[in-house]
């Protein structure tokens, strides 16, 4: 029908009807964009997420160096210095020419 041809209150139900259409529209785009931003696969949750491993990854790799960094010493002291070869020497039971060794058996 033409618009002519519609009484003042059919016009005005019409055209709440269509705002009603275009509000229910514009609400599910909206909801839809809501569990977007936070439920999807790049969504605030997931970021969260995301930041919390990032910042336990960050940790693990400062400790990682530290260590790194130990092994790197040790592995300097053991090529240069006499006294660190002796006493991992000692410690993994070698002795130098002419010591005695005494081995005491636990009962």
């Amino acid at each position: 029908m033409k618009k002519g041809n519609l009484s003042k209150q059919e016009q005005d139900a019409a055209a709440r009807r269509r705002r009603q259409i275009a509000l229910a529209a514009v609400a599910c785009v909206l909801f839809y964009a809501f569990l977007s931003f936070f439920l999807g696969q790049m969504g605030f949750i997931r970021y969260i997420k995301l930041c919390r491993q990032r910042s336990g990854l960050q940790t693990e790799i400062a400790a990682l160096k530290t260590s790194n960094q130990a092994l790197k010493s040790q592995v300097t002291a053991l090529r240069t210095d006499p006294l660190c070869i002796e006493k991992l020497a000692r410690e993994q039971g070698l002795v130098k020419d002419g010591e005695t060794v005494y081995q005491y058996e636990d009962e």
